[in-house]
């Protein structure tokens, strides 16, 4: 495997002058490894840098996903997943946990293998990459909006009409309006979606149970066939499950409707084993039967929402009653009918793949240009994904400057 440890790291003689834009988790990350190259490296960035990384895994900091296998890897992408094969062959999970607990940062898995510091503290991992910065003098940090980049006829480039530098690493995507700043490059660009966010759905009885969650829930739609947890707020339906859902249908047309099973099993397993417990208890009530299963103020919505009698003993219930029941929550139609930015939210779309070098990242029709992290029509999945996306194609870019 190609990693940075083993990187023959030579000082070069003229010391290319390079700008990053973007100061995020891909570009503080190709800004180190350039500099360690001996390149004179310039962020640009117009707010703090790796200000946006205290936000992910909920202030913890999602890190990376446990898995070696970089092909198994690249299926939790929807987008960009063969364009990352050669660029997760280079800095792998394994080279990110090994460049952290360099800097001083420990990780660990969960049992669903994301990975975290041991501390469960973004911050932590901000000002590790903080200090390492601070430690490197080749790199300068410039507090400013980027307008526009373009290339002069000697193939410098020339930033904000104030700058000039020998090569570009662009690091930015999303909300940062990164089409116009490219105008004059005349590069073709996937226009840009909402991903991992949260969901607006037809039915809104489902927002008067905010903080209630459903585990291992089943999500069907076209060929789409997912299993996660779900999680209702009081504007719109989130967690895991939705995460995955407007991540796979970012380019889909509202409203779709899906289908949830939030039982996760055959709607005639789901009778007979409500029937055992029927059996079991005569006399209760089945509302709170039902809450064997399900969190019970999201059976009492829907208790109350498809007026099942509230009150009805276990022993009174029919087969007609225990089908109507079995159906909704079997065979549950949720109708998708917007996006909600909430919390942690990652961007399809930006610089069309077949413009970009996979190996190394640089633009086939500009040399000197490179595309790293959001900045790329490439996304992952909620599980720390997105960032191992930027610390690889940070890593990789840096190299073939």
């Amino acid at each position: 495997m190609y990693t940075y440890m083993e990187q023959d790291i030579q000082a070069q003689i003229n010391y290319p002058q390079i700008a990053v834009i973007g100061g995020g988790p891909s570009g503080v990350m190709a800004a180190i490894f350039a500099a360690q190259k001996n390149y004179n490296v310039t962020i640009f960035e117009k707010d703090d840098i790796l200000k946006t990384l205290l936000q992910t895994g909920n202030g913890r900091c999602n890190i990376t996903y446990n898995e070696p296998d970089f092909k198994e890897l690249t299926k939790f992408y929807p987008r960009g997943n063969k364009f990352l094969y050669s660029v997760f062959a280079r800095f792998s999970v394994n080279d990110t946990i090994n460049f952290f607990e360099k800097l001083g940062i420990k990780l660990y898995a969960q049992d669903d293998n994301r990975m975290f510091p041991i501390s469960n503290n973004a911050n932590d991992i901000r000002q590790a990459l903080l200090k390492k910065i601070a430690q490197t003098t080749r790199i300068k940090v410039i507090k400013k909006r980027i307008r526009h980049v373009s290339l002069y006829e000697d193939l410098s480039f020339n930033v904000n009409d104030e700058h000039i530098f020998d090569k570009v690493i662009v690091a930015i995507g999303g909300k940062s309006n990164l089409k116009t700043i490219l105008k004059g490059l005349k590069l073709n660009m996937v226009p840009t979606k909402p991903a991992l966010c949260a969901l607006k759905v037809k039915e809104d009885f489902l927002y008067r149970i905010p903080g209630v969650s459903i585990k291992n829930v089943n999500l069907k739609y076209k060929n789409l066939d997912i299993n996660d947890d779900i999680m209702f707020s009081h504007k719109a339906l989130t967690g895991p499950l939705i995460y995955k859902l407007s991540s796979y249908m970012a380019y889909e047309e509202m409203p779709y409707t899906v289908k949830l099973n939030f039982a996760n099993v055959d709607k005639r397993q789901f009778i007979k084993a409500l029937n055992t417990k029927i059996q079991e208890s005569p006399g209760k009530l089945l509302i709170n039967t039902l809450s064997y299963y399900f969190p019970k103020s999201f059976v009492n919505t829907i208790f109350s929402v498809y007026n099942f009698p509230i009150n009805i003993k276990n022993i009174d219930a029919n087969k007609t009653l225990k089908e109507r029941i079995a159906s909704l929550f079997c065979e549950f139609e949720l109708n998708i009918i917007d996006t909600i930015k909430q919390g942690e939210v990652v961007t399809a779309g930006g610089v069309d793949l077949n413009q970009i070098n996979p190996r190394t990242l640089e633009c086939k029709t500009i040399k000197g240009l490179y595309f790293i992290g959001e900045a790329l029509d490439v996304d992952g999945l909620c599980g720390g994904f997105n960032l191992q996306n930027c610390w690889s194609t940070g890593f990789v870019s840096a190299m073939y400057l």
